[in-house]
């Protein structure tokens, strides 16, 4: 994969690249995929609509334009005109590489950007695979620049010993290319939705967990604490029950007290004087 990556920029001598897309998330990703599998040197410009592009091109040279072409997509077609047909006006290389790329595509919307002069179109979810493909079918195209048409050649297929104007297969190529776009943006589709349900399930899967791991964990609290209030009430009434015992041993141990109305006037005497005493 690195030794491809590394053709395709030798081919494009890039050292500089503009990506066009309002979205920081894809900015971020195409420079991510840039950066790896890219030259080290490679130094890219970011614009969020066609305006700012264009100021950006005539400041600096580059190699290579990769851009959402639903800006809205009449802003991507201007901004692809503007390029292809400015070589009296503007001081960069017309037939620059441009790669495209959105979420799905009409055919009417890729006949627009085809005759507009986009390069190669790609479907999200972007890959680096895809995404260095396309860019290497880009740079390897001849460039055709007519008082009707300025752009890559739009015909894909070499057909020896041809001598028309126009290709007669072009049409049928360009409804196969079409359905063929359509069947992989139907494809992502599918597996977006798929791992979305898949991680929807995940999600509920981990909520289902955690509720009942939270209902064993109060559960376990309030065992614990009805163990924690019955063992202390066993503790109370064993105390209680103990100073009861104590009380009784106390006044078990402890002499009798004479009872002076049952003495006889000796005994009384005795006991009195002894108190005196």
């Amino acid at each position: 994969m690195q030794d491809k990556v590394e053709i395709v920029f030798n081919i494009l001598s890039a050292e500089y690249c503009l990506v066009l897309d309002p979205n920081p998330h894809y900015q971020r990703l195409v420079k991510e995929i840039l950066r790896f599998g890219g030259p080290k040197n490679l130094e890219i410009e970011f614009a969020v609509d066609a305006d700012h592009g264009l100021r950006l091109l005539r400041e600096g040279s580059m190699h290579f334009i990769v851009m959402e072409t639903k800006l809205p997509l009449e802003e991507s077609i201007d901004f692809l005109m503007k390029i292809r047909k400015g070589r009296a006006k503007w001081n960069f290389d017309i037939s620059l590489p441009i790669i495209g790329y959105a979420d799905a595509f009409t055919p009417q919307e890729i006949y627009r950007l085809r005759d507009a002069g986009i390069s190669e179109l790609m479907i999200r979810p972007l890959s680096a695979a895809i995404f260095f493909k396309c860019l290497k079918s880009a740079s390897s195209r001849k460039f055709i620049e007519t008082s009707g048409y300025c752009g890559p050649d739009r015909r894909r297929r070499l057909v020896m010993n041809y001598a028309n104007k126009r290709r007669a297969d072009d049409r049928a190529a360009e409804l196969a290319e079409a359905a063929k776009a359509e069947e992989a943006r139907l494809k992502a589709e599918a597996d977006a939705k798929a791992a979305l349900q898949a991680a929807a399930k995940a999600e509920e899967e981990k909520a289902r967990k955690l509720e009942e791991a939270q209902a064993e964990a109060a559960r376990k609290k309030a065992q614990a604490e009805e163990l924690a209030r019955e063992k202390a009430q066993a503790e109370a009434a064993a105390a209680a029950a103990a100073e009861m015992a104590r009380k009784k041993a106390e006044a078990e141990a402890a002499p009798a007290k004479p009872d002076p109305s049952a003495m006889t006037q000796e005994e009384l005497a005795r006991h009195l004087l002894k108190q005196k005493k």
